[in-house]
Formats: C-alpha cells, sequence, structure tokens
C-alpha cells in the first residue's frame, strides 16, 4: 500500500488513532472520546453515531487508507483439517460443515477468513478467522468517510504481536519448533495468544473476566487484576503452555499487553513459575517519537497501521474485508 496510513483501534471509552506517513514514520497519533454506549465490550452499537464523531479528524487527514483493529473478544479462531485434491464446491461444501460444528454463531452470519496453515499427506490444515457480520458492518458504517479508504480489518493480537516484533530491537527470533506467548490484559477479556516463527498466529483464547465479574455482582474501581483473577489467567496459560509443549514445541518467552495498572509488578513474579521469559511491554518496548505512557494506549493502532507495509501478498492474509 502507498500514502500514509492510519490504523484504529475501537474501545468503549474512545477511538484511538495512529497515522503512518508514506515512509511509515509515525504522522499523528489521536485519541478521540466515544459518548458512553457508543461501543460496549468493544462492539460498535451506533455505526452512525461513531461515524460524526470521528469525522472531524479523519477527514482532515486528506486522502488515506484505514486500516481497523477488531477486539479479540469479538473474534473465533479455530483450525480446521480438510482433505486436499477435493473439487472448489465440494472443498467449501466440507469446509463450511467443519466450521459450522465448532463455530459459536451461524455460519451465514459470520464474515470467514481462512489460510492454509500446514500440508500433510493427503489433508490441509487451515487456520480459520471469523466474526459476526453485524459487527464489520458497524465498523464500516463508522469509517465511512470521505477519501479514508478501509482496507482491512483484523485481529487486535496481529495487530499488537507486529508493532511488538517491529520495535523490539532486543527481540530474539524464533525457531522454526518454538512458538511466543502473548498475553493481553484487556479489563475485561484478558486473550492468550501463541505465534509461530512466522509471526502467523497460532492459537486464541480470551478468558471473560467481565462474564465473571457480573456473574459475581463485582464492582471493579480500576483496571487491575485481583488474586483470585490472576490465578484463573496463570492456570490458563499454564495449561495453553502445557499443552503445546507436549505436542513438542518449546515455548520460551511470553509477551505481556495491556492497559498499564491493569496487573501490579507484584503479580509478574507468577508468572515465572510457567519457565518463560516474560517480556513486559510498557517498561521495555521503544517507539520513536511515543512517549514511554503512550506505548501500549496506542500499540494496537501503530501495528494496525504497519500492516500497510507488508508485502501485497502478506496483506491479504486474514482480513476480514475479503473473507472467503
Amino acid at each position: 500500500m502507498g500514502g500514509k496510513t492510519v490504523g484504529i483501534q475501537f474501545t468503549d471509552q474512545s477511538v484511538r488513532c495512529a497515522v503512518l506517513a508514506n515512509k511509515g514514520s509515525i504522522h499523528a497519533l489521536q485519541t478521540i472520546p466515544i459518548p458512553e454506549g457508543m461501543i460496549v465490550d468493544g462492539r460498535i452499537q451506533h455505526g452512525e453515531e461513531v461515524l460524526r464523531t470521528l469525522e472531524p479528524f479523519l477527514g482532515s487527514l486528506g486522502r488515506i487508507s484505514a486500516i481497523a483493529s477488531m477486539p479479540n473478544s469479538r473474534m473465533y479462531t479455530m483450525g480446521i483439517w480438510c482433505k486436499s485434491g477435493l473439487s472448489e464446491v465440494q472443498f467449501q461444501a466440507d469446509l463450511l460443515q467443519a466450521v459450522a460444528r465448532r463455530s459459536p454463531i451461524e455460519t451465514a452470519d459470520a464474515v470467514i477468513s481462512i489460510e492454509e496453515s500446514a500440508r500433510v499427506n493427503d489433508y490441509l490444515l487451515l487456520d480459520v478467522y471469523m466474526a459476526e457480520r453485524e459487527d464489520t458492518g458497524h465498523i464500516q458504517s463508522a469509517l465511512h468517510v470521505p477519501k479514508v479508504d478501509l482496507t482491512v480489518i483484523e485481529m487486535q493480537a496481529l495487530s499488537n504481536y507486529r508493532a511488538i516484533l517491529h520495535f523490539g530491537s532486543e527481540i530474539v527470533a524464533l525457531k522454526d519448533n518454538e512458538l511466543a506467548v502473548l498475553l493481553e490484559l484487556d479489563s475485561d477479556w484478558p486473550t492468550i495468544s501463541l505465534f509461530d516463527y512466522f509471526g502467523g498466529l497460532f492459537f486464541s483464547r480470551s478468558i471473560p473476566l467481565g462474564a465473571i465479574r457480573s456473574a459475581n455482582n463485582a464492582v471493579k474501581h480500576d483496571n487491575r487484576v485481583d488474586t483470585v483473577e490472576m490465578q484463573l489467567i496463570e492456570s490458563s496459560i499454564q495449561r495453553v503452555v502445557t499443552h503445546f509443549r507436549s505436542l513438542g514445541y518449546e515455548i520460551p518467552r511470553l509477551y505481556l499487553a495491556g492497559d498499564a495498572g491493569v496487573i501490579g509488578p507484584d503479580q509478574l513474579s507468577t508468572l515465572t513459575s510457567l519457565s518463560l521469559n516474560v517480556f513486559p511491554v510498557v517498561e521495555r518496548l521503544s517507539i520513536p517519537f511515543v512517549e514511554q505512557n503512550e506505548v501500549l494506549l496506542y500499540l494496537t493502532a501503530i501495528g494496525a497501521a504497519l500492516r500497510s507495509r507488508l508485502t501485497e501478498k502478506q496483506s491479504r492474509r486474514h482480513n476480514l474485508l475479503h473473507p472467503f
């Protein structure tokens, strides 16, 4: 993609934008407050109202490409094995049937992105990303601004990991049998993701802390994770890491990202029992021309915008604007 690009992250309180200049340098960062109730749990409720809020800033950018990052909690991912060598019609029918058996939403109501991950004998392993069609439609409505060309809707974990790799000068490349953990500590939907040495998303699972808090009638006065919640997060990481290590993968490190203050330094020590090298993004990631206290604030938006620096083939992967 040529020209300027704006990466966009939707949160319940605001929309965060990162504008990259033609050569990839950061041109501008902007947080736009959103009226209460317009976005709930990362889902846009009223696309046209959000559009009116965003239009003054986005309209001031002139002709620009936009890449939107969708919250992990609004996405569904799975791996599906399919037999190769089938006709296109039979392949699509078998694939949709397999997805329908495991999907929490009707395939007719979903946008589905599919990429080949591996080939073993006569079978293909396919990475499947899904989102509700209504959710992607609301994002398109919210960004329907003249001269703003929405080119990609992608998963938030992809945006964050891309930014971490791009700016993490001290990060050592993974080997072909290694996976890295990304723990995103959103206040209500922490997400555990695994990435392979190509930078591809290997596995992802969100932990519904918000639902647990609601069921327990818990009132949170800040975003910090309490002891019980931390135990749930740690046990979830333990199960994921143990499972994939049992399959022969090495998992040497964990990148810790999320809103500052969600997890305290005293709680970080509990993760060391997993024999993981913990990389706290807020402390160790440096982005040129970005204040350290704003790194986590704009990490997702910057990572989304960086997708514009990928090759044309890479930029087509897992784009919910061009589904299966």
